[in-house]
């Protein structure tokens, strides 16, 4: 009788040690199985937050402009105009971030170069923007820009009257496309007024002008 109770007690325990790792192998299943779609859930979040960013970054581009300068003075209630046409060279550096369907923003530093008849202005200035991706590739941005301008090659006289202008204020808006992972295209219209008073007189200079860039994007 002893024996047989021995020989059973012996089982039960036997039977109840084999049965220990099955459900632990279970529980290590299971929390597999939970890492894995964990691990799912985190890269399908990250894979639609890429999706969803045209670009975030830095900016550099160079480009082109036909650049339009005109000078306005109202004397004794009539106006008096100048106008005059120039290509212009533009560089720039800047930070954005466009996001897909949504509002972003950008802000950018910029000098731009035109070589008149016989003036070389020059108009270095920072915008600030808000930005607009319509799709992976297409976008859109504008804003307001403020810059300073000088002149040379015109004589001392006509420089200064140039550089006396106050800082100027303007707007801007642009189209752009990103045919490449790093390369981007834009056309940009661009306008920026400043003003000074001469013995009296308001005097307005308008620098505006439709701009061709290709950017690099990093």
């Amino acid at each position: 009788m002893k024996k047989l109770f021995m020989t059973g007690l012996i089982l039960s325990v036997s039977s109840m040690s084999f049965a220990s790792p099955d459900k632990s192998e279970e529980v290590k299943a299971e929390t597999t199985t939970q890492e894995s779609e964990s691990t799912s859930q985190t890269s399908m979040k990250q894979m639609n937050l890429d999706q969803a960013t045209i670009h975030e970054g830095f900016r550099v581009s160079v480009g082109q402009s036909n650049q339009t300068y005109e000078v306005e003075a109202k004397v004794k209630g009539d106006r008096r105009r100048a106008e005059e046409d120039g290509a212009a060279t533009i560089l720039t550096v800047g930070y954005q971030k466009i996001k897909l369907g949504s509002m972003g923003y950008s802000g950018i530093l910029s000098r731009l170069s035109t070589k008149l008849d016989q003036i070389d202005f020059t108009q270095i200035g920072i915008e600030g923007n808000l930005t607009y991706g319509i799709n992976k590739g297409l976008y859109t941005y504008g804003g307001l820009n403020i810059s300073n301008v000088s002149a040379e090659g015109a004589g001392s006289s006509t420089e200064n009257f140039y550089d006396d202008f106050g800082t100027g204020a303007g707007i801007q808006l642009a189209l752009g496309y990103k045919f490449h992972k790093n390369i981007a295209g834009e056309l940009k219209y661009a306008s920026t007024s400043y003003q000074q008073d001469v013995n009296s007189v308001d005097v307005e200079l308008n620098s505006r002008g439709m701009q061709f860039t290709l950017l690099g994007t990093f």
